[in-house]
């Protein structure tokens, strides 16, 4: 059907229904040239993108068994995995391989195990293992040279990691710009020390130990720090006009790279009895400390909400310098936050828990004195501690990544536009004011796991047992987002 065209500047129509050349955004026509022109026959629905993705990938693994001597005995190996992914044609992106991502990344898994025999009755067994997962997905060609200054796009970011065209998202037309929630950069690295002694004595068989667990998560998101516009139609009535001109109906954009390095310790200690009490009957008797040391920022650059305080808890000052930290603090009112130190806090924001002790029992026991019935059963109480990768949820709290959104109240097309997507006038309140995570309390309880078991064996034939089981499991103090 015609479309009119509708000037709000004018509060009427375009002339002859046609926009001059000299109300045309300059931002707006560089972005406008990444269109495609068609390939396929018609006037929608006319163009289809074809790109080739590939996807490489080896595995490599080496591994060493050596004894040392009649008595000692050492293990090593390691396994890596380097993968590399080109994808031209992104989902619920742009489809231009141009805008294409590219993904490297690489797993790795290595350790070293000595075993030693200590006389007739004890032997030493020390481990030692650290594995690594990282991801770099980005787009590949932001380096090459500064993309948002050769089209005049104010306001995105120049690191070269991130930098590159803003996304310009048109209702109806495919989207423009390389996406904006990349690069996606992370790293996991996992460090474990364990040691454990077992001595036979009698019907004895003691073993106790401890682990040390050191884990490194490390994340970049750059989401938006390129800047993003969303046009519609709202101006002229037609989103392709709306574009040209230059007059998006939101814009946004983040002002700096946001995600945590976390450095996390965890300790244990265990001693663990199997006794055989008579020829039918063992018991196995266990107790295990858990230390678990909340998650710390390596710079103290993060924050948290605690209902307790009624304040967002920060940190430190993390990257920020004093000027840029005072002033972003300023935005949401320093009556609305405050310094873990001054909280009486650490600067994990949440004090550890030392009373984690996780008793086990089992038992098994052949009830008539055969080998026929067996009855088995066990409990014990299991700490554990939430993913790392739950602590993306931290990636985006306030001050240390702020996301400011402009939208354009009224019929003022101008207010925002292209060429100047980010004006101060228009600032929103920034997001991430407060943490989109947090804890009920400054001195959580560790969460826990009780399970317990009891089964039933019978043989009944010779080639048949029939067994009957129950399980159960209750969580404590588990962590909900």
């Amino acid at each position: 059907r015609p479309l009119t065209l509708n000037d709000p500047l004018a509060a009427a129509p375009f002339p002859n229904n046609q926009i001059p050349l000299g109300r045309l955004d300059p931002v707006s026509l560089k972005m406008a040239a990444y269109f495609p022109k068609p390939n396929l026959a018609g006037t929608v629905s006319n163009f289809i993108s074809q790109g080739n993705a590939t996807t490489s990938n080896n595995n490599f693994g080496v591994k060493a068994d050596h004894r040392l001597t009649s008595r000692d005995r050492l293990t090593m190996s390691v396994f890596w995995r380097p993968n590399s992914v080109w994808d031209p044609v992104a989902s619920s992106r742009s489809p231009l391989p141009i805008f294409g991502a590219r993904n490297n990344t690489l797993d790795l898994l290595s350790y070293v195990s000595y075993l030693r025999p200590i006389g007739t009755s004890w032997f030493v067994d020390l481990k030692a293992s650290f594995s690594r997962k990282t991801n770099n997905q980005r787009w590949p060609y932001g380096a090459d040279r500064d993309w948002a200054a050769e089209i005049g796009f104010p306001g995105g970011t120049t690191n070269p990691v991130a930098r590159g065209l803003p996304q310009f998202e048109a209702t109806g037309y495919i989207m423009l710009g390389p996406a904006y929630d990349l690069p996606k950069v992370w790293s996991f690295n996992n460090y474990q020390y364990s040691g454990a002694a077992t001595k036979i004595h009698a019907a004895h068989t003691f073993k106790f130990g401890g682990d040390f667990l050191r884990l490194q998560y490390f994340s970049r998101n750059y989401g938006d720090t390129r800047g993003r516009l969303v046009f519609n139609g709202r101006f002229t009535r037609e989103t392709m006009a709306d574009l040209l001109l230059g007059w998006p109906s939101s814009s946004r954009r983040q002002l700096d790279a946001a995600g945590p390095y976390h450095l996390i310790s965890n300790y244990s200690a265990y001693v663990q009895d199997d006794w055989k009490v008579a020829p039918t009957l063992t018991l196995n008797l266990g107790l295990r400390y858990e230390l678990m040391k909340p998650p710390r920022e390596k710079f103290n650059a993060w924050s948290m909400f605690l209902p307790e305080l009624g304040k967002v808890v920060i940190a430190g000052h993390g990257n920020l310098s004093a000027e840029e930290f005072d002033r972003r603090l300023q935005i949401a009112g320093s009556q609305n936050v405050t310094m873990a130190a001054n909280a009486g806090l650490p600067p994990a924001i949440t004090r550890t828990d030392y009373t984690n002790l996780g008793p086990r029992l089992g038992f098994a026991w052949r009830i008539f004195g055969n080998t026929k019935t067996v009855i088995r059963g066990g409990y014990g109480i299991f700490y554990g501690s939430s993913s790392l990768y739950r602590m993306d949820d931290y990636a985006d709290t306030y001050p240390f990544s702020i996301n400011e959104t402009y939208s354009v109240s009224g019929s003022n097309p101008t207010l925002v536009t292209a060429s100047n997507p980010f004006p101060d006038a228009r600032r929103n309140a920034p997001g991430g004011v407060t943490s989109t995570f947090g804890q009920q309390s400054s001195a959580p309880q560790s969460q826990y796991l009780q399970s317990w078991s009891l089964t039933f064996e019978r043989e009944i034939a010779r080639s048949t047992v029939l067994e009957a089981a129950y399980a159960g499991s209750k969580g404590t103090h588990l962590q909900r987002r």
